[in-house]
């Protein structure tokens, strides 16, 4: 098992799939038995003890849990946070640069200014990672909710453009395309 910590409050855990295998354990079988629950609350307990600290009241922490190439998985724990009712965490996809620079005017125009936002890239896709207003009208088919992805994946499996505060960014490029 391989302990990373990514930002202040990410832990990332790389169990290999060697690892798995001794302890009887597929990829699949996480959270169906009793034996997966009991080596994910041991590793739990050995990857994040100051995450404790960092906990809200509730205790409650977000886990993602991926394949990795070697029949092992990674986890990226952190404690879940509370967001605004009002907000949402979201991935908004673009076709091109014309059409992102368009859903960045929609949001300002909205009053959304996040700090909190990141640009990605991949071949004729944008994605736009923000906290926006549920209420926000954006072109159908463009959002996709993303309250249990951590920005620490992203980061990770994503082409990074612009690692923060992107929809300022974004908007200070004065696009009029």
């Amino acid at each position: 098992m391989r302990i990373e910590h990514i930002g202040k409050s990410t832990v990332k855990v790389t169990v290999s799939g060697s690892e798995l295998e001794r302890l009887g354990l597929r990829y699949e079988d996480l959270g169906e038995n009793i034996l997966s629950d009991i080596f994910l609350s041991e590793m739990i307990e050995k990857a994040c003890p100051e995450l404790k600290n960092r906990t809200p009241p509730e205790g409650e922490l977000s886990i993602e849990v991926f394949p990795a190439k070697d029949t092992g998985c990674v986890f990226y724990i952190s404690p879940k946070k509370r967001r605004s009712s009002e907000n949402i965490r979201a991935i908004i996809t673009a076709g091109g640069i014309k059409e992102l620079f368009g859903i960045c005017r929609s949001l300002t125009r909205m009053g959304v200014m996040s700090e909190n936002s990141l640009l990605t890239g991949e071949k004729h896709c944008l994605r736009l990672v923000a906290d926006i207003p549920k209420s926000a009208a954006l072109p159908e088919g463009s959002v996709t909710l993303a309250d249990d992805i951590s920005l620490a994946c992203i980061k990770e499996h994503g082409r990074v453009i612009i690692p923060h505060n992107a929809l300022n960014t974004l908007l200070s490029l004065n696009f009029n395309a």
